[in-house]
């Protein structure tokens, strides 16, 4: 999977726990938790009123949401 992250083209593959090969699904669940990671981040900037890196964060956060989307995730509890 690629995506811009903080300007960056990413690309990514993951493999869960017990898993013998990268796969979508994994992948899909670590960028998952990489957003909200951002999300926390981005937070603490709007708390320290550090603009610029709320934007920034806020812009990588919309381009792993919108590959999520893309690619019909939903996350499992």
């Amino acid at each position: 999977m690629r995506v811009e992250i903080d300007g960056y083209e990413v690309e990514v593959k993951a493999k869960g726990w017990g898993s013998t090969r990268f796969n979508k699904q994994d992948t899909m669940a670590f960028l998952c938790s990489l957003c909200v990671e951002l999300i926390q981040a981005r937070d603490g900037y709007k708390e320290r009123k550090l603009t610029g890196c709320e934007y920034a964060t806020q812009k990588s956060i919309e381009n792993i949401r919108a590959l999520l989307e893309e690619n019909n995730y939903i996350p499992t509890v």
